[in-house]
């Protein structure tokens, strides 16, 4: 088998994910996706903020 051994030195992420049930990954997973909507929609409003500034200069 290529790669390290299950469990050891795994990553908290992967730890998680092994071992929590499918209601608490469908958890982290909605809460990580909203976090990422709300990020791209600034990134998205930065950028219409910088566009209409250089309309105006």
């Amino acid at each position: 088998m290529k790669g390290k051994a299950l469990g050891r030195n795994s990553s908290p992420l992967s730890t998680f994910f092994r071992n929590s049930s499918d209601t608490a990954k469908r958890a982290a997973y909605g809460a990580a996706a909203e976090r990422a909507i709300e990020s791209q929609r600034k990134v998205l409003e930065e950028a219409k903020s910088i566009r209409e500034a250089k309309a105006i200069a």
